[in-house]
């Protein structure tokens, strides 16, 4: 005969106390976290954004995400700054002042910008150089 596991029947179970290894309010905290990693996961992203994981505000430097508001299908979005979201964070508060900038608006002054570089090769150049400087200044063993 081969060895398997046989579930008892509720009545039969021996409760045994055990404490709890983190507070229901952590535990709630988690779930709370985990349903909303699940539903902003950039596998579940119905409408990808141009500069989806690219923002960092200039005021706290916390991500910004994008978000939507609006009724039904007339949705409007928005790059918000994380440091905003006082509920998101560990102090429980607003950390960051800077407001909402439009998707639609930043998405198309960014598009052109990448436009009018790939078009013209020389500041092509000149801004791969320039960044190669910035890294050069940045590289901690080059600075020594």
């Amino acid at each position: 005969a081969q060895a398997g596991v046989t579930a008892r029947p509720r009545q039969e179970w021996i409760e045994i106390p055990v404490p709890a290894l983190v507070s229901e309010e952590v535990f709630a905290l988690v779930e709370r976290r985990l349903a909303e990693n699940a539903k902003f996961s950039p596998r579940h992203t119905k409408e990808p954004a141009l500069l989806q994981g690219l923002l960092v505000c200039d005021l706290c430097g916390y991500a910004y995400t994008r978000t939507s508001q609006g009724p039904g299908p007339k949705k409007y979005h928005y790059y918000r700054c994380s440091g905003t979201n006082g509920w998101e964070l560990p102090q429980g508060r607003r950390v960051c002042p800077s407001r909402p900038l439009r998707a639609d608006e930043l998405d198309q002054l960014v598009w052109e910008h990448v436009v009018a570089l790939l078009a013209d090769p020389a500041l092509v150049r000149t801004e791969l150089e320039r960044r190669l400087e910035r890294m050069r200044d940045a590289d901690p063993v080059r600075a020594h």
